[in-house]
């Protein structure tokens, strides 16, 4: 194994580290994105679980073997 520096990088330039990124900030915007996604699905559960005393609605229980079924067969 050596024990030295096989090539030196600190003549490269930095301009695609961090902040300087495209893809950094390209990421940064992903997950303020998805972030705001989850808020506003937990905020329309807690609206829609505080508006009504009868959370959740009073609608039948899916049934759910046929997507079972499927989901093993594929």
């Amino acid at each position: 194994m050596k024990q030295r520096p096989v090539a030196d990088l600190s003549t490269l330039p930095s301009f695609g580290v961090g902040p300087r990124s495209p893809t950094w900030w390209g990421t940064l915007g992903f997950m303020a994105l998805e972030g705001t996604g989850f808020a506003l699905a937990a905020g329309a559960y807690l609206y829609l679980a505080l508006s009504w005393s009868e959370w959740p609605l009073g609608a039948p229980q899916p049934n759910h073997w046929p997507g079972t079924i499927v989901t093993l067969l594929l």
